[in-house]
């Protein structure tokens, strides 16, 4: 089977509009997968006052109780973004608890909207797909 088609895709957080007030969160369940690649994309601002997102970061469980979750040391983006840019997780999962928890805070100074999607591809898991619906994805397309 073609190494791509063994990854698992899931969207964690559909495109959304937070506020500075809000907190957008997601999990991951990684049970069968050896690596995770995370990508949080950040979309426009509605006004112009605003600043980069506050803080873009992972924990991780063994549950899904939120307080459960532990920040992941190193996984945490503080950078400045801007409409466009994105962040890349790379997560070796073979030594991380079986839950990953995405967490993005916009920055509260300002009440400006910000746009955030993410996504996740599980990678080298213990059971390839049986068929495309085991994909993750809604519709598949085989593209040679």
């Amino acid at each position: 089977m073609i190494t791509l088609q063994t990854y698992k895709h899931t969207v964690l957080i559909a495109p959304i509009t937070k506020t500075s007030t809000s907190t957008a969160t997601a999990n991951l369940d990684c049970k069968g997968a050896k690596t995770a690649l995370i990508t949080v994309a950040i979309g426009a601002r509605v006004n112009t006052n605003g600043s980069s997102p506050k803080t873009i970061k992972l924990g991780e469980s063994d549950d899904t109780v939120v307080t459960n979750f532990a920040d992941i040391s190193g996984a945490t983006c503080n950078a400045t973004l801007t409409a466009g840019q994105s962040v890349g997780f790379y997560v070796d999962l073979t030594k991380r608890k079986r839950y990953l928890r995405l967490t993005f805070t916009p920055e509260t100074t300002t009440n400006d909207d910000q746009i955030v999607y993410a996504d996740a591809y599980l990678g080298r898991r213990e059971i390839n797909p049986a068929s495309t619906s085991d994909f993750g994805t809604d519709v598949v397309k085989m593209v040679v």
